[in-house]
């Protein structure tokens, strides 16, 4: 399955309808309340909230919110067959006084939410490997450009005097040989970490 890296805001207007919408990543349906709440206190003027999510847990759901449309539901099927999971879309409509017609509603809503939310939005749960180390200061940059090569990331640094010393990660299923960087004092440590790439 793959996951949305990062929320995203974003707002467009047709014939005097504004158009809001919110792609937040979504752990469980708890949160998902938290968010339907604190859209509609950020939006109090607003006609109706249409919704679809489906959490990180695989609970799922849609709204039209009482739209004539069933743009939600095709939100949440396209979801499904994209295999998307740990998002939740919504799109807060502000109502201008133009009547848009069912047909063109229901297209609206659809794009509000993948007209911003392209493919590249997505990774996949990847576990990552912990170690602690130190490194000279002056060879901190050939250091780290060796750790986003292999697709790791320096977590924490400290420094102390002529050495960094810092907490690093390396993707748990790449072999990596760890006596190239260089580093001094290596310690693996017991702590697997999983982040969306």
């Amino acid at each position: 399955m793959d996951i949305l890296k990062k929320n995203i805001k974003a707002c467009c207007e047709i014939k005097k309808n504004r158009f809001v919408t919110y792609i937040y990543q979504l752990e469980n349906e708890k949160q998902f309340d938290e968010y339907l709440t604190e859209i509609k206190k950020e939006n109090p003027g607003a006609k109706h909230i249409v919704y679809a999510y489906i959490s990180r847990d695989f609970k799922m759901g849609a709204s039209e919110d009482k739209e004539p449309i069933d743009s939600a539901h095709r939100v949440l099927d396209i979801l499904k067959a994209q295999k998307v999971a740990g998002i939740a879309c919504f799109v807060v409509r502000y109502f201008g006084g133009t009547l848009l017609g069912a047909s063109n509603l229901s297209r609206i809503y659809v794009n509000c939410i993948f007209d911003h939310l392209p493919r590249e939005a997505f990774g996949k749960n990847i576990q990552m490997v912990v170690f602690k180390a130190e490194v000279l200061n002056r060879l901190f940059k050939t250091f780290e450009s060796m750790l986003i090569e292999d697709g790791g990331e320096v977590i924490s640094q400290k420094f102390c005097g002529p050495r960094i010393e810092l907490e690093f990660d390396l993707p748990l299923t790449k072999t990596i040989d760890i006596d190239r960087y260089p580093l001094s004092k290596v310690i693996k440590t017991d702590k697997i970490i999983t982040k969306i790439m």
